[in-house]
């Protein structure tokens, strides 16, 4: 019986690391007649309408924003309608509205004009007026919030609902029973009040006030009120270009699948494996293309397994040798086999062996498979027992069997039925006579491992472990000798 995934629509996606939760994660959130009144951002379905995301973190909710550029903050007044509309892979509430107005919520720099009317200079380089300085004196960095409704000398105007010191980081969030944590690349951790339309483990921007204390939070420490959640990259990649104004990054397989742009490299240079944390930019397919202001760190990328749990912390030994302590396991028990990436920290560990900070933690596979046909959405196959979507192989390789090696969960180039599985090695598990790389098809690419067949089976097996050196017996009678070298001729040559 064949196993199909269907794809919608051919899209980038991202997975890390940061976007807002699927929406199926809260279907139908919002009660038929509920009253919205909110600030927050128009977003666009992937395939279907415009949807609004509350900073209060109900929604997001389906809505009509002619006018309003994806990305735009608004100030929303409505009810939530009867009839949900469909959005990507959910049905969701609609938001029947009494009005939408232009908004702001951001951070910038406080400026007191000669004649005493308080400026705003915004991170999004908008110069704004303001109704009020909040009591704060000139050069300030403030969080404002309000609806932008009327211009003072042709320069915007912001009717500020709240004007405060701005609190602006960037990190990963983490749910606990009480509390949504961001928790930045030193260790800082902050409860964020609003971060409900966000995944557990999302890489985010968070901009707000910052509490003196945490009342009204079931909270400790350090809080963050009337906050706004920005798109974030965060993830492992491999520096291949340098500029003057940044460089070029490949994302790792469990960071994404498009090269993105960064405007700091610090001391790293092409070649190197780089951690890149920061606010990102996306491209019309929504992949993230360009990351400004950000962190940079050392990165860890490989395979390993889990060895040992050390005074409650998991210790990672590498295929390539090297041990770290994880600060998360996730799912992962001690000896099984999983992929790993995270920052080096080299502030923090157990004597010489140091520490991954946000490591993410993906399982693997290694073992022979049948590759059949997706539509649309890459060659399909199934891997323990669930359908996986197979990303890194190419579309005309199906209905034979293959031995890969690969990751679990990993981003998707399409919008596919199945998850997805980052092809990291494959080999035809039966390969035709002369198919010695394995891949499927006998070309000039087999020649290098056809000579080392016949002169050093050990070499051939070590530099093509997935393969079986029986291919180069071409002429079938046993043996591989020269015997085979002229049949094997005709195959390249197609005589």
């Amino acid at each position: 019986m064949w196993h199909f995934a269907v794809s919608l629509l051919s899209i980038g996606a991202v997975p890390s690391v940061s976007d807002v939760a699927t929406h199926a994660e809260n279907p139908f959130s919002g009660t038929v007649g509920e009253k919205i009144v909110a600030f927050g951002r128009i977003e666009q379905c992937i395939f279907g309408p415009t949807i609004f995301v509350p900073d209060d973190g109900r929604g997001p909710f389906v809505i009509e924003a002619d006018g309003f550029a994806v990305g735009e903050t608004v100030f929303v007044t409505g009810y939530v309608g009867v009839f949900p509309r469909f959005c990507d892979n959910a049905f969701l509430p609609n938001i029947e509205i009494d009005g939408i107005e232009p908004a702001f919520a951001d951070c910038g720099v406080l400026r007191i004009t000669n004649d005493g009317t308080p400026r705003l200079f915004a991170d999004d380089g908008r110069a704004l007026s303001l109704t009020s300085d909040g009591g704060l004196p000139d050069g300030s960095s403030i969080f404002v919030r309000g609806v932008i409704q009327s211009k003072l000398n042709d320069v915007p105007r912001i009717i500020a609902e709240t004007v405060d010191v701005c609190f602006s980081a960037v990190g990963r969030l983490e749910r606990t029973a009480d509390c949504t944590l961001l928790v930045t690349s030193n260790g800082e951790t902050f409860a964020i009040e609003n971060a409900s339309n966000a995944r557990n483990g999302a890489f985010v921007v968070a901009k707000g006030v910052a509490l003196e204390d945490c009342a009204g939070f079931d909270c400790r420490g350090h809080c963050v009120a009337k906050n706004t959640i920005g798109r974030a990259f965060g993830g492992a990649g491999r520096i291949t270009k340098v500029a003057p104004d940044g460089a070029v990054v490949a994302p790792n397989i469990v960071a994404g699948l498009a090269p993105l742009t960064i405007e700091n490299r610090g001391a790293f240079g092409v070649g190197d494996d780089v951690f890149v944390l920061g606010s990102a930019t996306r491209d019309a397919m929504g992949r993230p293309d360009h990351v400004r202001g950000n962190e940079i760190h050392a990165a860890f990328a490989g395979f390993g397994a889990i060895t040992a749990i050390v005074n409650g912390r998991p210790r990672f030994s590498a295929d390539d040798g090297r041990v770290f302590f994880l600060q998360t396991q996730g799912a992962a028990t001690v000896d099984e086999r999983i992929y790993v990436t995270g920052v080096i920290d080299n502030n923090r560990g157990i004597g010489d062996t140091r520490r991954l900070t946000f490591n993410t933690v993906n399982d693997t596979f290694f073992g022979k498979t049948l590759v059949q046909p997706g539509i649309e959405c890459t060659p399909v196959a199934v891997i323990d027992g669930q359908g996986w979507s197979l990303i890194g192989l190419p579309s005309n390789v199906v209905n034979r069997a293959w031995i890969i090696e690969g990751i679990k969960n990993t981003p998707c180039d399409l919008i596919c039925l199945d998850p997805c599985f980052g092809v990291t090695r494959a080999g035809v598990a039966v390969p035709a006579p002369g198919d010695m790389n394995c891949d499927g098809i006998v070309g000039v690419g087999d020649v290098n491992g056809f000579v080392l067949a016949l002169t050093d089976i050990a070499l051939y097996t070590e530099l093509f472990p997935l393969c079986q050196p029986g291919a180069a017996d071409v002429s079938n009678d046993g043996n591989i000798s020269f015997a085979d070298l002229n049949e094997f001729v005709e195959l390249l040559t197609g005589q």
